[in-house]
């Protein structure tokens, strides 16, 4: 008797451009995307899944294993800050930006003093900006550890705070902390993509439990990502133009 092999199928709607800074590329249209240095070719997966977040750690882990970047030699990483700039605060300013975060996110307030106590590297930075303050945060996450991933995602704030993940040549790791203190969002991203690495933007429409997200890159990298997807028995593909 020949035992077959059963496999679970899911769906996702993929849309592609060459220029993401264009007003007409389908995929992303932020302003801060238009403020790159440059412009790059990008991707959209997207998918249905009754659970947002899970669909968003679904998707996330297949982009990460597409890019068939070394895991060995490259990080993945979060990075985030709170958008409007907040007031001038000495409490703020002792607290730090991952407090700040934990006590806007119901899931965690009743951790006293822990902040995101599940993230085991992370930074965060406080600048000021005309006598406001730029708050916002950085984790560097194992590949190998799911779970910390999938509960940072679970716990993103989209109202709050916009921030992103990234795949970038750990040997750049100081590199980025000092460019995320002297830039502003569109600048950090930059960074990313110039040091050709990848970034990742989360999207989706919450009351239709879309999870979305873009991955920007270089040329070499996103034709990757879209050719192992296309290869990838597990789902099926429609391509939006």
């Amino acid at each position: 008797m020949t035992i077959k092999e059963t496999i679970m199928i899911t769906d996702y709607k993929i849309r592609k451009t060459k220029n993401i800074r264009g007003d007409d590329n389908g995929v992303l249209y932020f302003e801060y995307v238009k403020k790159l240095s440059q412009d790059y070719p990008a991707i959209s997966l997207e998918g249905f899944n009754p659970n947002r977040e899970q669909g968003y750690f679904d998707i996330l882990m297949k982009l990460i294993y597409a890019t068939g970047m070394d895991k060995r030699s490259n990080i993945l990483g979060y990075y985030s800050e709170f958008e409007p700039l907040q007031d001038d605060n000495p409490i703020l300013k002792h607290k730090g930006y991952w407090w700040l975060k934990k006590s806007l996110n119901k899931k965690y307030i009743n951790l006293p003093w822990k902040k995101y106590p599940f993230l085991n590297n992370k930074k965060e930075f406080i600048i000021q900006v005309d006598k406001k303050l730029k708050m916002g945060g950085i984790a560097y996450l194992d590949i190998k550890n799911t779970d910390e991933i999938d509960e940072l995602i679970s716990s993103v704030s989209y109202k709050i705070n916009r921030g992103f993940f990234f795949l970038i040549d750990k040997s750049k790791i100081d590199e980025f902390d000092i460019a995320i203190n002297q830039a502003d969002y569109s600048k950090c991203i930059d960074f990313i993509l110039i040091q050709k690495g990848i970034v990742f933007i989360l999207l989706g429409e919450e009351d239709f439990k879309i999870s979305e997200i873009v991955a920007i890159s270089n040329n070499g990298i996103i034709d990757k990502i879209v050719y192992n997807l296309e290869h990838n028995k597990e789902i099926k593909l429609t391509k939006v133009l």
